[in-house]
């Protein structure tokens, strides 16, 4: 969003490893092969997170569980304020719980 110098991800819960998620599960099968997956995965989004923050963008990362029908209206709800906001956090960078 250009206009707010917002970034808006939508993360997948299984695979950006969203830890407070019962979608995000660790397969019983090449457990380690997983484990290294999601760690490259996490590491990937926290770089790009990181250099959208250097280049003076807001980074907001929604995962998909906070799109789901019990948390859509709150999800929207704190996207919208936060937007609103004259000034946002001092990390730029926001979670939507």
């Amino acid at each position: 969003m250009p206009k707010h110098r917002v970034v808006i991800f939508i993360h997948g819960c299984f695979w950006h490893g969203h830890e407070q998620c019962t979608v995000s599960h660790i397969p019983k099968t090449r457990t380690d092969w997983w484990l290294a997956k999601f760690e490259r995965n996490q590491n990937r989004d926290k770089r790009d997170c990181a250099k959208l923050r250097q280049d003076g963008w807001d980074v907001v990362v929604i995962y998909e569980c906070e799109l789901r029908k019990k948390n859509i209206n709150n999800t929207l709800h704190n996207l919208t304020m936060y937007l609103k906001a004259p000034s946002p956090n001092d990390n730029n960078h926001i979670q939507i719980d």
